[in-house]
């Protein structure tokens, strides 16, 4: 019970955001949009928003009466408020602004990792 409570709660520690956001990614990689790494702006990233969060970015649409993120939950395949926090997409219930904002620099941190990692492969490749 207390370790669903602990992945269900606004949890701001940097390792279980980490570990949800990873999860996060993992998904994206199966389901989401194959260039979606390249299609999200980390410097505009906003998890607190339904337009401006990962989901928002890839999956909302300008004139659109649904936010990107609920657009997004669908085509995820993540039909509850549970999977979506344990993907690190939203918090359950209560989060504050500065668990928002760490959830926001933990899908920044992920981003850049990535990016990174592929220009690596990519300088790899090429040499």
């Amino acid at each position: 019970m207390l370790t669903l409570l602990r992945r269900l709660l606004p949890t701001s520690t940097s390792r279980v955001l980490a570990e949800r956001v990873a999860r996060g990614a993992r998904l994206l990689d199966e389901r989401g949009p194959a260039d979606w790494r390249d299609r999200v702006d980390a410097r505009t990233l906003k998890m607190s928003s339904g337009y401006g969060c990962v989901l928002g970015q890839l999956y909302g649409e300008l004139g659109s009466d649904s936010s990107g993120f609920k657009i997004g939950l669908g085509q995820l395949g993540l039909n509850d408020r549970k999977g979506a926090t344990e993907h690190g997409f939203t918090f359950a219930y209560g989060a504050v602004a500065p668990d928002w904002d760490r959830l926001t620099i933990a899908w920044q941190r992920r981003l850049h990792r990535d990016r990174r990692f592929a220009r690596t492969v990519d300088a790899t490749r090429d040499a």
